[in-house]
């Protein structure tokens, strides 16, 4: 696994979509995978039956690469899950729905989240600066 992912990407829990979503959004996109978890690139449709067999072998080929880079992003995104996380996802397909699905379970903002975000939040210090 690369070392990238590993010191970049933290382990998605119930408390730190947000922060994971960030890190790993930016892994996918330097993967060249982004697309396809975004819907944006999609799986080529096969070839019409009225279609030249060079025209469904070339078909056939571009969806085999799209297979490929799907599996890609499927597995770095599972690869950063917890238990948890990953039992949510278990029954999706692809890279799209697996990231749709964690969108709408865990994007909301509940009471874990703004606590943590609070937490956060009040952590900071401000150095050197003369506050009163």
């Amino acid at each position: 696994m690369s070392s990238q992912l590993t010191n970049l990407v933290p382990v998605m829990t119930s408390s730190n979509y947000l922060a994971w979503k960030d890190a790993i959004t930016a892994y996918l996109k330097s993967q060249g995978v982004w697309r396809i978890c975004a819907g944006t690139d999609k799986r080529p449709a096969d070839a019409r039956s009225t279609s030249t067999s060079a025209a469904v072998i070339e078909r056939a080929a571009l969806q085999s690469a799209w297979d490929n880079r799907n599996n890609q992003a499927e597995g770095y995104i599972l690869l950063w899950l917890s238990p948890q996380c990953l039992q949510a996802v278990a029954s999706k397909t692809t890279a799209f729905n697996i990231w749709t699905e964690l969108s709408t379970v865990f994007g909301v903002q509940g009471p874990s989240q703004i606590y943590a975000d609070f937490k956060q939040a009040t952590s900071h210090r401000c150095g050197g600066v003369g506050w009163v």
